[in-house]
């Protein structure tokens, strides 16, 4: 287990408003992307918060532009020149350049119903005392939300379970902990509702990346200069990841666990960690 876990809440007042139920008065400021087409960080910063946990965890207390770390100015600094969204929805990868750290692997489950790679993929962050984010279905499976895995424990039903710091608290209690330090299981229905992994990895220092976002109806399918494929292949109506350090996956959008907003929209999203050159 890691010591000294940081564990900001994406409804902080801070850097939300609380509650955001009127949408025509939030401001700009504390919207994802800091778009009126996004929601605020109150419900929708899980991914945001969670970073900003794991890189404040890590020891990085002021990103690369010597502001203060915290989910408010990585919001900020996800939405400036550095175009770390795509729409609403975080670039992983570009998250990394905030304290110049490695990009994250990142795997998906990709509607797989045994994935023991996930549980491997969170073992060996949790074994190497790095700090596994997890997208996880909620709310029915209409949406996502993002936790901190921060240990491993006991199978529950067969299943993999994990204590998690959650960055979801409604209402805001300063010093409330929330559901932080309680486990997957009892918060979010076990290991079977996780459906993506990021993995930055501490000490780790910047590749080159390609990643490419977008929203529905699309898919991506890429072919590298080897002619291996990663993506959605239309032929065989199947999600497939044949390119060496990729990944693919289709992000459900996040909505706000306490259920007083919908889904923010849906994200397929390609990483590839350095690529081969060519086209």
């Amino acid at each position: 287990m890691v010591a000294e876990l940081a564990d900001f809440k994406q409804t902080d007042p801070t850097w939300s408003t609380n509650p955001p139920y009127d949408l025509n008065n939030i401001i700009l400021s504390t919207r994802l992307n800091h778009s009126e087409d996004c929601g605020d960080m109150y419900g929708y910063g899980c991914a945001v918060t969670s970073v900003a946990d794991v890189f404040n965890t890590y020891g990085n207390t002021t990103l690369s532009n010597d502001d203060e770390l915290n989910p408010g100015t990585l919001n900020d600094w996800l939405s400036g020149s550095f175009k770390g969204f795509v729409g609403c929805s975080i670039y992983w990868d570009v998250a990394s350049a905030a304290i110049e750290i490695g990009d994250p692997e990142n795997i998906y489950r990709n509607n797989k119903v045994n994935w023991p790679e996930g549980m491997q993929k969170i073992d060996e962050a949790l074994n190497g005392n790095d700090l596994p984010i997890v997208g996880i279905l909620v709310n029915n499976g209409i949406g996502t939300h993002y936790v901190v895995a921060v240990e491993k424990l006991p199978d529950v039903d067969g299943k993999p379970d994990y204590k998690i710091i959650d960055p979801a608290l409604y209402p805001f209690v300063e010093n409330d902990p929330g559901n932080s330090g309680q486990s997957l299981s009892q918060v979010y229905g076990g290991f079977d509702n996780v459906f993506q992994v990021v993995v930055y990895k501490k000490g780790s220092t910047p590749q080159n990346t390609l990643a490419i976002g977008g929203h529905s109806p699309i898919h991506l399918f890429i072919t590298d200069p080897l002619g291996d494929m990663t993506g959605f292949n239309l032929e065989t109506d199947e999600i497939i990841a044949n390119i060496p350090n990729s990944s693919y996956g289709i992000e459900p959008g996040i909505v706000p666990v306490d259920g007083h907003d919908s889904p923010s929209k849906e994200k397929k999203y390609f990483q590839l960690t350095n690529p081969t050159e060519g086209e």
